[in-house]
């Protein structure tokens, strides 16, 4: 107890203690509404099953391509590593953009030289298929409220002093899926 009687031990004490029960109150509390904010990336028709679905025709695609002697290796690894990120379930959403670009980068490629070929029947109706949920999941993406959410959150609630606080707490702040 005598150490409490000095004043500016006591000071300290009290600021340790005022500092770190803010610093918890921000990460329970502010780290809930950014992960539900978050959440909603990885919700139900949500923008990470749209990047599920773009990769499993990507796939689909790969094999059509490479039966027809076109290498679409590039395609493949862009392909899974965007299916690497989405498994984790805590990938940032500008990772997971990084790896939805570069898959749709190669896929134009690869989808180039399909549309150059002259498919059987059976193939050209797979890639037409794969190409036009492709689209559609992209359109889904583009139409998706995430971002919309995301950016209303950080404008309302990513203010000084609560933003540095949330960053001193370790609380991830939900990103813009660009």
């Amino acid at each position: 107890m005598k150490l409490l009687k000095n004043p500016v031990l006591a000071f300290m004490l009290a600021l340790l203690i005022v500092v770190s029960s803010t610093l918890v109150n921000v990460h329970v509390k502010y780290g809930r509404i950014c992960r539900d904010v978050s959440e909603t990336f990885y919700a139900e028709n949500g923008i990470a099953d749209h990047l599920s679905s773009i990769r499993m025709d990507a796939a689909v695609l790969v094999s059509v391509a490479e039966s027809n002697g076109i290498d679409a290796g590039d395609l493949s690894d862009a392909a899974n590593n965007l299916q690497s990120m989405l498994s984790r379930n805590t990938s940032s959403a500008g990772t997971l953009f990084r790896c939805y670009d570069q898959l749709c980068l190669e896929l134009v490629g690869v989808e180039q030289k399909l549309l150059g070929l002259a498919l059987n029947d059976t193939d050209a109706k797979t890639v037409s298929d794969c190409l036009a949920r492709i689209q559609d999941a992209k359109n889904a993406i583009a139409a998706s409220p995430y971002n919309n959410t995301v950016r209303a959150f950080l404008i309302k609630d990513a203010r000084f002093p609560t933003h540095l606080l949330a960053r001193l707490a370790d609380v991830d702040i939900p990103e813009v899926f660009a």
